[in-house]
């Protein structure tokens, strides 16, 4: 039967090369549909550990904005929960520091990221408003003490 039809063979091939090639750009565009939100959990945990890396900096700071990355990072991660998303690792956006800036650099790319996040957070549709009140609060948090803290050690 597929010898007397070789156009609908080769049109089931095409057919499922096509199928197969939009499945990498739908799983893109999710990607994208939250990506100041993986992001921040990133670039969090690279503030934690600089922060626990810092060298003279007040313990009782330092704990607390340990402390308070935590929370926003569990807080951020309960947001895309409810969009059914799990968290993915986001490479960082390519760009270069400036160079009075090279100290610290996660520190000051979350809070950057912290404040794209806050943006995307109010604007996503599908987030319980406890989730979303509460990841807004704990970004706050986080935002307040990450500068604290480079304002402490500078």
């Amino acid at each position: 039967m597929l010898r007397q039809c070789p156009f609908v063979s080769l049109s089931l091939v095409a057919l499922g090369a096509l199928a197969l090639s939009l499945v990498p750009r739908a799983q893109a565009a999710d990607d994208a549909k939250y990506f100041h939100l993986n992001a921040t959990i990133f670039e969090l945990r690279e503030a934690k550990e600089e922060i626990r890396n810092l060298k003279g900096a007040n313990e009782t700071i330092r704990e607390k904005a340990l402390g308070a990355v935590d929370n926003a990072i569990d807080q951020t991660k309960k947001c895309l929960a409810d969009l059914g998303v799990e968290y993915k690792y986001v490479p960082p956006e390519k760009e270069p520091y400036p160079s009075e800036e090279k100290s610290y650099k996660h520190l000051r790319q979350a809070l950057r990221q912290l404040k794209q996040a806050k943006e995307e957070l109010r604007a996503v549709k599908g987030i319980t408003s406890e989730h979303r009140d509460s990841a807004l609060a704990a970004m706050d948090k986080a935002s307040e003490l990450l500068k604290d803290l480079i304002d402490a050690i500078k």
